[in-house]
């Protein structure tokens, strides 16, 4: 069955995001941080977009090939409402947590715009990872292939 919403790759695109986000926020940029300090603002905004738009391509190839894989794909775009809705829950889940935690630790919160652009990334980036991927068969096999075939996995 092709076209199909998926709420399995709703939910697998937010953690990968969650995972995703930690590595690359949490992890690389700390480590990175003293050299990229070197640099004008501009290029370090630019960084991090573009830091962005790589680790959510990446999200939504991964999301759209388990998609296929699961269910099959007629065309390129079938993926995509649930890549969609998937950024679109990891955006504002992220709005939510900044919000939160600025009024937490009595920062100043994000400007609405910053917010806006943010969600076009998630769901744009998103999708274009999605569409990357080819349309093809599922490729699960049956519990009668398999228990013919002696597999049991």
């Amino acid at each position: 069955m092709t076209g199909q919403f998926s709420w399995r790759s709703v939910g697998v695109f937010v953690l990968l995001d969650a995972v995703t986000y930690v590595l690359a926020y949490w992890v690389l940029l700390p480590l990175i941080s003293g050299w990229l300090a070197a640099w004008p603002e501009i290029v370090q905004v630019g960084f991090g977009h573009v830091l962005t738009a790589v680790r959510l391509v990446l999200v939504g190839v991964l999301v759209a090939r388990g998609y296929r894989s699961r269910y099959g794909s007629e065309r390129r775009t079938d993926p995509l409402p649930s890549v969609a809705a998937g950024a679109a829950l990891s955006a504002v889940g992220g709005v939510v947590l900044a919000l939160v935690g600025a009024s937490v630790t009595g920062a100043a919160p994000p400007e609405a715009a910053a917010m806006g652009v943010g969600l076009v990334e998630w769901v744009a980036f998103g999708a274009l990872g999605a569409m990357l991927v080819e349309a093809g068969q599922p490729e699960r096999v049956s519990m009668r292939i398999r228990d013919e075939a002696g597999m049991r996995w």
